[in-house]
């Protein structure tokens, strides 16, 4: 019982920490490079991604709570 109530509020929780760590960061284009040039189907991905448009519009409204979710 407490894995199923701990789990995905800890998985919650390094999701959150991580998104906020890779807010604003830019791939690093060496890489990018090495990965595109070995791999068609990372190169493949990568085209893919790159035309992806987030369509959810952004949270608004509610109160924040500690670690960023809302009520």
């Amino acid at each position: 019982m407490k894995a199923a109530l701990i789990e995905p509020f800890a998985i919650a929780c390094m999701m959150d920490v991580y998104f906020r760590t890779i807010e604003g960061q830019e791939p690093n284009a060496e890489w990018d490079a090495k990965l595109s040039g070995m791999s068609k189907q990372f190169a493949k991905i990568k085209d893919k991604a790159a035309g992806w448009q987030q369509t959810a519009p952004p949270r608004t409204g509610g109160s924040t709570m500690q670690g960023g979710a809302t009520t």
